[in-house]
Order: C-alpha cells, then structure tokens, then sequence
C-alpha cells in the first residue's frame, strides 16, 4: 500500500489503512488529515505567484 500512497493517494487508500489498521480517525478524517498536511507543506514562491496571476488575467486556466 506503502507504493500506491507513493504513486498517487486517493481517499479509497484512507479507507483501506483503517479497515487494515483500525485507526480511530475514519477514512474520511484520515484523508482530510493526509491533505492538510500536504497542503501546508506545500510553498510557492512570490514570482511564480505573480505569474499565475497574470496568466489567469489573460484567461489562463488549470484543469
């Protein structure tokens, strides 16, 4: 499971590591907990901001 996480997680994964280990948290909780985190480690820098703004300006957009 170490590998699927590794490659991309997805919240069916959460799911699986509470029914396997029986965490308290549900696989939901587990999963928002995993995207917190991710989120938070996660750091752009000013320029690349900047960029982005411009690009949405001209209509840019990510799908």
């Amino acid at each position: 499971m170490q590998a699927e996480l590794a490659d991309r997680a997805h919240p069916a994964n959460f799911a699986r590591l509470r029914a396997t280990f029986a965490p308290p948290d549900s696989g939901e909780g587990l999963w928002q907990a995993y995207t917190d985190a991710m989120t938070a480690a996660v750091t752009c820098r000013p320029d690349v901001l900047v960029a982005l703004t411009e690009l949405r300006a001209a209509g840019w957009t990510i799908e």
